[in-house]
């Protein structure tokens, strides 16, 4: 019984010293991060008309294209500086209570860029004392025009490559929660750097009546951005696998539970203590009875 006590003993200081630290880290996922440029985090209804009419009045063209004139359970967008959009959503069947993860990805903006280029050029200048200042002028509102031209047809000639499988509700809903709380915990810090272009990510979740957005200009790495840049990745790649993050069911013998989860962690250093105090006690015992 003692041998008993002293274990348990030590599994609650281990709990409370190591286990709940790896929750805190997790809910790091869920915070803020200051190094990042502007930002724009809305909270709105979700629908305008009842039975339909949603409101996506926040998404651009291309997300629009992407994504469809709805708002999904989870949405997430990315938009690279010179490359191809992309972004993936899951969908919720109300009926069923299943989830599907669509992951879409413009597939032709390299070829489209390069012909568009051709079509609509541009004049370069090599700097701005190098022509009048009138004929600058002239310059920048014919390039900007050019480069409009551009971005319309390409918008208009993209190709949409599309992924859809089926996900898990446990592995659907804690990412929805982890969106969710990721938005609202969002503060900004400081002074944004002034940077003109660069890329744009935007997350999105649809909670009861409200859907809840964040788009921010050029962050840099982040936890849980980088998760969903993964789940991107690994869908392309189908190499995605939706792991449930349940809790596996303790042991009933204590030693071999304690054993398990000091291993689990990798801290040999705090087994070899406890099994070294373990086993010193065992002999007490053996001294007593």
């Amino acid at each position: 019984m003692k041998i008993i006590n002293l274990i348990s003993t030590l599994l609650v200081v281990f709990l409370v010293t190591v286990v709940y630290p790896v929750h805190a880290q997790h809910n790091d996922l869920e915070g803020s991060y200051s190094d990042h440029g502007p930002f724009i985090k809305r909270i709105e209804f979700n629908k305008l008309i009842p039975g339909g009419g949603f409101n996506v009045e926040a998404k651009s063209k291309l997300e629009l294209k992407l994504f469809g004139e709805s708002n999904a359970f989870v949405e997430f967008y990315h938009l690279p500086k010179r490359a191809g959009a992309s972004g993936f959503r899951i969908l919720k069947d109300e009926s069923t209570g299943s989830y599907l993860l669509e992951a879409k990805y413009v597939s032709n903006y390299d070829a489209l860029l390069k012909e568009t280029s051709e079509k609509y050029p541009t004049i370069a200048v090599s700097g701005p004392d190098a022509v009048s200042k009138d004929s600058l002028q002239k310059i920048t509102a014919y390039n900007g025009a050019q480069i409009r031209k551009q971005s319309e047809e390409m918008l208009e000639r993209y190709t949409i490559e599309n992924f859809t499988l089926e996900v898990t509700p446990r592995f659907a809903e804690e990412l929805h929660d982890n969106m969710t709380s990721f938005i609202g915990n969002f503060k900004g810090e400081g002074v944004p750097p002034v940077i003109k272009g660069g890329h744009r990510v935007v997350f999105r979740s649809v909670v009861a009546d409200e859907v809840w957005s964040l788009s921010i200009s050029n962050p840099k790495g982040h936890p849980f951005k980088e998760r969903c840049m993964q789940i991107l990745s690994d869908v392309k790649a189908n190499t995605f696998q939706a792991v449930d993050k349940a809790p596996t069911e303790l042991p009933s013998d204590c030693e071999a539970n304690l054993e398990n989860i000091f291993k689990t962690y990798d801290l040999k250093v705090h087994y070899d203590i406890v099994e070294r105090l373990y086993q010193e006690a065992k002999k007490r015992e053996t001294v007593f009875f």
